[in-house]
């Protein structure tokens, strides 16, 4: 009976030894790819290349850092980037290229991209990461994608309100709307919702922005807000300017428009205005505070980095955690199963440390606060924080 016994504890324990080796073996999969090949589509020609730039700085210096620390499950990872120049066909046309081969795809960035190459990606089960594409466009193709922008519902009302609290004179104000993003047309809508009068005042290209302007005045508005491209804002907020709205606090500019292009040509014209948005880069997290530094060198002429800064930034670490985290070895037999978890651990990751602050992932969308700011000497400062709910 000993003799059993002794030789049932010791194939007991001889099992759990087995089951542990195999259980971290499939945690810590060793990698069959000699390096983590990842396309990344972003407009790199056309209009909004300068913003483009940026989010290509942003997402190479995620790769240096984490090549520099060993690489992914110790490979390095290789970014091939697709110019998507801003059209649908050509991103439809690139992600074609590459969907039925990539573990994920970063992008494709911009509303106008997202909506030509998502529907691919949909059709073919993969998963692609057009993290800083509005929220209202990205949604579209879940399951199979994620954004970091949080809907303009939870962002918007709260800013808006309270910009009115600050500004109890406002009863009317003038909506400047250019629909060239089907995400800012979302913005004006919700922006609609919080006023009893709202004049829209459409933009569209080669307009004479002065005439614009006049047409707004005429409706003797006590307040603006801007839902537009950051030079077409600026160049609306100096038009005001001339007009006698020497008041900038009686500005609302949307998130979008909050890029250096909008510092630039608004030196002189800003300080006042108010900005709402679903991040914080005035933030003093060190990690925000390192990156930052290295983007004013390589950026000396700018001071605020555009949003998809910090979001293509996150957005290639959160795909280093899924492929450490789900044991992918880039086997291309277990394509469509890795993919699988990639994604899945992407759309509902808990408190990942991002480079502003820890957030989660529910279904597919990030939880985050948002903010209202106000443009003091040219630099914005933050006045009021919303969580999220």
């Amino acid at each position: 009976m000993r003799k059993m016994l002794g030789k049932f504890v010791v194939c007991s324990v001889a099992l759990a030894v087995s089951m542990l080796f195999i259980t971290s073996f499939a945690i810590g999969a060793t990698p069959v790819v000699k390096e983590w090949k990842v396309p990344s589509l972003l407009f790199l020609t056309g209009p909004w290349a300068g913003f483009g730039t940026q989010v290509k700085w942003a997402t190479d210096e995620a790769v240096r850092e984490i090549n520099a620390s060993g690489g992914i499950a110790g490979k390095p990872l290789v970014l091939e980037w697709h110019d998507t120049g801003v059209d649908p066909a050509k991103s439809a046309a690139e992600v074609s290229k590459v969907v039925k081969s990539s573990l994920a795809i970063f992008g494709p960035i911009g509303a106008p991209p997202t909506k030509g190459g998502m529907p691919i990606v949909v059709r073919e089960k993969a998963f692609a990461m057009p993290v800083s594409s509005g929220a209202e466009v990205v949604r579209e193709f879940f399951p199979y994608a994620v954004s970091f922008i949080i809907p303009c519902e939870e962002h918007l009302a709260p800013a808006v309100t309270a910009w009115i609290r600050r500004n109890p004179s406002i009863k009317t104000v003038a909506q400047f709307l250019f629909p060239i993003d089907p995400s800012f047309a979302t913005d004006a809508v919700e922006e609609k919702k919080t006023f009893d009068k709202l004049p829209t005042i459409e933009l569209s290209e080669g307009v004479d922005l002065a005439s614009v302007v006049v047409k707004a005045m005429a409706q003797k508005p006590d307040g603006f807000t801007i839902i537009a491209l950051p030079v077409d804002a600026a160049k609306i907020i100096q038009e005001l300017d001339k007009r006698g709205v020497k008041d900038k606090s009686k500005i609302l500019i949307f998130p979008a428009a909050d890029d250096p292009t909008l510092y630039e040509l608004g030196k002189g014209y800003l300080d006042g205005a108010y900005v709402r948005h679903f991040l914080n880069m005035t933030t003093k997290a060190p990690k925000w505070q390192a990156l930052y530094a290295k983007y004013r060198k390589a950026f000396p002429e700018f001071t605020a980095p555009s949003l998809g800064v910090p979001y293509d930034y996150d957005m290639v670490y959160m795909f280093k955690a899924a492929v450490e985290k789900t044991g992918a070895t880039g086997d291309p037999k277990k394509l469509v199963e890795e993919r699988d978890k990639i994604r899945e651990y992407c759309r509902n990751v808990k408190g990942f440390p991002g480079v502003l602050l820890n957030f989660d992932m529910v279904d597919g969308m990030a939880k985050m606060p948002a903010f209202l700011f106000q443009i003091t000497n040219n630099e914005k400062q933050l006045v009021e924080t919303f969580q999220p709910k």
